[in-house]
């Protein structure tokens, strides 16, 4: 059966729970413009990088290169969960992506690396949690009553983030299967817009 909570309908068996102590978003570094490059060994991570919806974007000759010192901290891992800490689009506040397997990318200012706290939660199922219609209607309102400045937004995103009442089961395996099935259809949707494309 099903159940009415604060995130929306959800299986009888899953509950609602805070994220706050479950997960850490921590902030990105101000790279230096004068190290910005055409080419170089690092790539910065910029909200450029996500669609609105969620997920990671390549953006092809926009990429920015840098070739100054980098602290180690501040070099993403394939696989490592990011959020947008800037509206520069609507609906962007928020959204979560995944770095993909290219090495390199560097945590770059106005964006949020996301860490599991607790073995409750399955970080592959928060980006589908930070990127799904409830939570981002949750960041707009509170976004509506801010001044949209940049510290106010990055303050917003980090803390809507981890206070969110997200929907998770005490058990993962029932975070798994969604994930899986939710995978396989983003999978299915990047083929179809990619053949669309040619």
């Amino acid at each position: 059966g099903y159940k009415q909570t604060e995130v929306g309908v959800i299986p009888e068996e899953w509950g609602a729970v805070p994220l706050k102590e479950k997960v850490d978003i921590a902030h990105g570094f101000a790279f230096a413009s004068e190290h910005f490059a055409s080419h170089g060994p690092y790539r910065l991570a910029t909200p450029g990088h996500f669609y609105e919806a969620g997920g990671f974007r390549d953006i092809g000759e926009k990429q920015k290169y840098y070739v100054g010192p980098v602290p180690s901290d501040y070099v993403l891992q394939p696989g490592d969960v990011i959020v947008a800490m800037t509206e520069r689009a609507d609906g962007l506040l928020g959204s979560a992506a995944v770095i993909p397997e290219e090495e390199g990318y560097l945590h770059n200012q106005r964006l949020g690396r996301v860490t599991v706290l607790s073995s409750e939660i399955q970080l592959d199922y928060l980006v589908y949690v930070f990127n799904s219609p409830s939570y981002h209607t949750k960041v707009g309102e509170t976004a509506a009553g801010s001044p949209q400045n940049q510290r106010e937004l990055t303050s917003l995103a980090r803390t809507q983030s981890r206070n969110y009442d997200g929907f998770a089961s005490s058990r993962l395996f029932l975070q798994t299967k969604p994930v899986r099935r939710l995978a396989v259809l983003s999978s299915e949707r990047a083929t179809t817009s990619g053949a669309g494309d040619t």
